[in-house]
């Protein structure tokens, strides 16, 4: 199914400046022409804090083996999170302008980081779990598109169930990734019938993984500083639209306790405006977001 596109994606990257750029075609830096991040609809992607960093990385190495989350993601880099729809909760993980893989949970199975190409080039060299080793013979027909048959395989890691996340290797590199068919045990069972692994995705064999220079907040806020000045002054001069139509009466923010709801309220201040705050406490609310509110 295609992607459905509710609005404009806004998130655009500058390779040469190594920054994530806001609308803008060309950067507002150096004037390189900036490429749109190919992220999931709608394209709500956030600053990832410290606490997020520390999840990804602690769930990178359980998977795939110890040092693979600093490779994935190396200390002080600037990294995004995509909200992307799923059942429970799924955030894409955005780095050097590219989608290195998704931090999934869900109710059965918990956290589990699903890679992309990007992320597996990162990882490749470091990279001592979830492997399943095939014959150079498999190579080209799971490159084609076909699934890695267990005939094939040469090796697996013996932790590797149904349905877990297995990458595959031929010759010392880690070229495509997918979802085991069956266990490591029955991949090297006397019959070696059918597939091992659904290949999900695959490296291109001329990608080739560069660290790029590493960017601060700072950096990042200045130089989006021109399209985040007429956001502001387009949601003030709305604000002030709709007060003054309503001839300034019963002016409310609802407030949550959460980053959108704080920026209107901020907004509506700036905009020159004391309006009346209310907050609906669910009963299910934790007691930091009540006390904030309060």
């Amino acid at each position: 199914m295609g992607s459905v596109y509710l609005g404009k994606m806004h998130l655009r990257w500058c390779h040469s400046c190594n920054l994530p750029i806001l609308e803008e075609k060309a950067c507002p830096v150096c004037g390189s022409t900036t490429e749109r991040v190919n992220i999931t609809p709608p394209g709500d992607a956030r600053p990832a804090f410290s606490g997020d960093l520390e999840l990804v990385r602690k769930i990178v190495d359980m998977q795939f083996g110890n040092g693979t989350g600093d490779a994935l993601i190396p200390p002080d880099s600037l990294v995004l999170l995509n909200r992307a729809p799923d059942l429970d909760r799924m955030d894409e993980v955005i780095i050097d302008g590219e989608v290195v893989g998704s931090l999934r949970y869900d109710i059965v199975r918990g956290f589990e980081f699903l890679l992309r190409p990007a992320g597996a080039a990162r990882i490749s060299g470091v990279a001592t779990k979830s492997i399943v080793d095939l014959d150079e013979g498999a190579y080209r027909p799971v490159m084609d598109g076909a699934s890695a048959l267990a005939v094939g395989v040469l090796s697996a890691d013996r932790e590797i169930k149904k349905g877990s996340q297995a990458l595959l290797r031929c010759c010392g590199r880690i070229f495509a990734g997918g979802k085991a068919k069956m266990s490591a045990r029955e991949m090297l069972a006397g019959n070696r019938h059918g597939s091992a692994v659904k290949v999900r995705w695959i490296l291109p064999e001329d990608y080739e993984y560069r660290p790029q220079k590493q960017r601060t907040w700072d950096e990042v806020v200045e130089a989006n500083r021109g399209v985040i000045e007429r956001r502001v002054q387009k949601a003030i001069d709305f604000v002030k639209e709709q007060v003054e139509r309503y001839n300034g009466k019963n002016i409310l923010v609802s407030y949550s306790g959460g980053k959108d709801s704080l920026v209107t309220l901020s907004l509506a201040i700036e905009a020159g405006i004391e309006p009346e705050m209310f907050f609906i406490n669910t009963g299910i609310e934790l007691p930091e977001t009540v006390e904030n509110a309060r």
